[in-house]
């Protein structure tokens, strides 16, 4: 009974195996696709809850650092943020929205994906 069991296992196994050779997907493939629509569905989760306070407290921070730098209590580096985020020093709003648009057209299966995770996540949150 064990060795039926077995070899049904592994019949699985296979089919499933050649289901992915034929849509050409990795295993690493797979891996990155299932976690871009888990980030995606917990961040619609999130959104959805507790969206209205997030933006309350952004726009608070945001706020609070510029009175702040305003008044000279803090210096806020411009160049370190932005080369923190990967960008150049020297960019532009217009420039950082572009290259981030040029990153969603070049990983657009995964961006897709997310976006899908992340409407799902909120409708069902």
């Amino acid at each position: 009974m064990e060795v039926k069991a077995n070899s049904f296992i592994e019949q699985i196994k296979t089919k499933i195996e050649q289901f992915f050779a034929n849509l050409q997907l990795t295993s690493h493939d797979l891996i990155r696709y299932v976690s871009c629509f888990g980030i995606g569905f917990v961040s619609g989760l999130v959104i959805k809850r507790y969206g209205k306070y997030l933006i309350i407290v952004m726009i608070g921070i945001i706020l609070l650092l510029s009175v702040l730098s305003y008044f000279d209590f803090i210096i806020v580096n411009q160049v370190k943020i932005k080369t923190m985020l990967g960008f150049q020093a020297s960019a532009t709003f217009d420039s950082m929205v572009h290259g981030l648009l040029s990153q969603a057209k070049t990983n657009f299966l995964e961006f897709g994906i997310m976006l899908l995770g992340c409407l799902l996540g909120f409708k069902f949150g």
